[in-house]
């Protein structure tokens, strides 16, 4: 008979180490399937939320108007707010930016891409990485939704002030 290393040296009985065992296995089950579920539910509610955003942030729009360089040049000073994010440069005159990359959180949603908001730009100059600068004239006032996807800016207009 073993003996166990307790200071008491009592023997384990066979049965009490089944019970033991059995106990341990009545009790983790549960409470790996409740873990489970909760990281299931989260992750379901993590991609919903996802496509609710990428809806709310690709919803269409009117374009913004486009301005020519050498007309943005005769009539514009240069735009002080650059900043990048996701690989493009962004640059603006006024108001307050929020990016997000959208695309990557659904399963074989594709590649990742910036959607950019500006509360009021007035004067907006995208950049993408391997691209040429595309200028947009928002206007004073408008809010704007700027979305660059494999190498082509689009931009809509949104609203006055705030985010949409």
């Amino acid at each position: 008979m073993r003996r166990s290393s307790d200071y008491g040296g009592q023997p384990i009985r066979r049965g009490a180490r089944l019970a033991f065992a059995v106990a341990g296995v009545c009790t983790a089950t549960p409470l790996l399937a409740v873990t489970v579920g909760h990281e299931m539910s989260l992750a379901a509610a993590e991609r919903a939320q996802a496509r609710a955003l990428t809806g709310a942030l690709t919803r269409p729009g009117p374009a913004c108007p486009e301005l020519a360089r050498a007309e943005f040049e005769a009539r514009h000073r240069p735009l002080k707010n650059v900043f990048d994010y996701g690989g493009v440069a962004f640059a603006r005159r006024f108001g307050h930016a929020d990016c997000t990359m959208i695309g990557r959180s659904e399963p074989g949603g594709g590649e990742a891409y910036p959607v950019c908001r500006f509360t009021a730009p007035a004067v907006l100059r995208v950049t993408p990485d391997r691209g040429r600068a595309v200028i947009f004239e928002v206007g004073v006032g408008r809010a704007a939704r700027v979305i660059v996807r494999d190498g082509r800016v689009r931009c809509v207009l949104t609203g006055p002030f705030g985010f949409s």
